[in-house]
């Protein structure tokens, strides 16, 4: 019992000494610290295309991400606020003219032929089965759907650095069965993609 006894203290201590604190006396005044982590990238300027966020950093790995929050079936159709976007051409100098024109558009599923495909995505509901989903529809600003293509172009001239455009994305929560749904659970995720064609 006494082993088991200091264990727990052990264990109090150890978690304790984490972050521990101060008091003095019974002033009640005191200090409490913790560790503070700080965390860049760094890639190699290239004469490639880059997607960046509003703020002009490089978006990485996660994506986009478009966050409804929490709904009731009660809250019908809901649309998330605008993500902008910028389109960018990095070099070692800088921002250089992207000098062309770009082909913005939504790609869901295997294809990476971004003209071949529509912008509904299934949020599949975490824990669940395929027949939980919810349809999430994505939008781009100026962006047309016809034959299940969404996107638009963009002349860029041969003097304009970067482009802007915006995604949503809205849902039906009408029929939603509770629970935590997202993309990439049923479908592949699906991805912005940018292309573009040099001026002739």
């Amino acid at each position: 019992m006494k082993k088991v006894l200091f264990g727990i203290i052990a264990l109090s201590m150890a978690a304790f000494a984490s972050n521990p604190g101060e008091i003095n006396g019974t002033s009640k005044v005191g200090t409490a610290s913790v560790p503070v982590k700080v965390l860049a990238e760094v890639i190699a300027p290239t004469d490639a295309l880059v997607i960046t966020d509003e703020a002009g950093n490089i978006i990485g790995a996660e994506g986009i991400v478009l966050d409804h929050g929490i709904h009731t079936s009660a809250d019908g159709k809901h649309t998330t606020a605008p993500f902008r976007f910028k389109v960018k051409r990095l070099t070692a100098e800088g921002s250089q003219p992207i000098n062309g024109t770009l082909t913005v558009a939504i790609k869901k599923g295997e294809s990476k032929d971004a003209t071949t495909e529509g912008q509904p995505i299934t949020l599949g509901k975490v824990g669940g089965g395929t027949t939980n989903t919810l349809i999430s529809n994505l939008k781009l600003e100026n962006g047309m759907t016809t034959s299940n293509v969404h996107g638009y172009t963009a002349d860029m001239g041969t003097t304009a650095k970067e482009h802007t455009g915006e995604i949503t994305s809205t849902v039906d929560f009408t029929a939603a069965a509770p629970g935590k749904y997202e993309s990439g659970l049923t479908e592949t995720r699906p991805e912005l993609v940018v292309t573009i064609a040099a001026k002739s």
